[in-house]
This record gives C-alpha cells, sequence and structure tokens, in this order.
C-alpha cells in the first residue's frame, strides 16, 4: 500500500467551546466544556436539558448579511469554518 503524505495548511473551527481555533484550543487545554443548559427551545417536555450549543457566534463578521438570510446555519458554519481555514492557510 502507498503512503500518501498530506499536508494540513489551515484550520477552522465553530464549536461550543470556542468559535475560532485559538479560542477552541485555549479552551481545550484549560479543560472548559461547551456543555451547558440548552437556551434555544423549552426543555421542560424534553429528558434532555444540556447540549453544545454555539454561543457568542457573530456570522455577520464573516458573512454579509444578505447571504446569511438565505443560507441554512450548517451552511453558514461551513463558510466561516472554511474562510477561518483559508486564512490561516
Amino acid at each position: 500500500m502507498k503512503k500518501t503524505k498530506v499536508v494540513v495548511t489551515g484550520l477552522g473551527v465553530l464549536s461550543p467551546n470556542g468559535n475560532s481555533v485559538p479560542e477552541f484550543w485555549k479552551n481545550c487545554i484549560s479543560g472548559i466544556s461547551g456543555i451547558n443548559h440548552i437556551t434555544r427551545y423549552n426543555t421542560d417536555n424534553h429528558r434532555v436539558s444540556i447540549a453544545g450549543e454555539l454561543s457568542n457566534f457573530v456570522p455577520e463578521n464573516t458573512i454579509d448579511s444578505k447571504i446569511i438570510r438565505k443560507l441554512d446555519p450548517f451552511s453558514i458554519y461551513a463558510l466561516v469554518t472554511a474562510s477561518e481555514a483559508i486564512d490561516m492557510s
């Protein structure tokens, strides 16, 4: 089997414990979890009331608000993290 070499030139992160690579890494090595009580909807009728939600995420810092209105949240997350990875590379 032939081994293929891979070079990572840039990273992009959006996670419950950090909205950028430096913030994510700082929180990881500090042991800070992104798990907290769910705030996006009422959890009274659910068995689980904790989750990892994005907090303090402002997509307008990266993407024009006209484009944001046309996209679903996961497409926004992909564009923001891809932009960070490209900037880092």
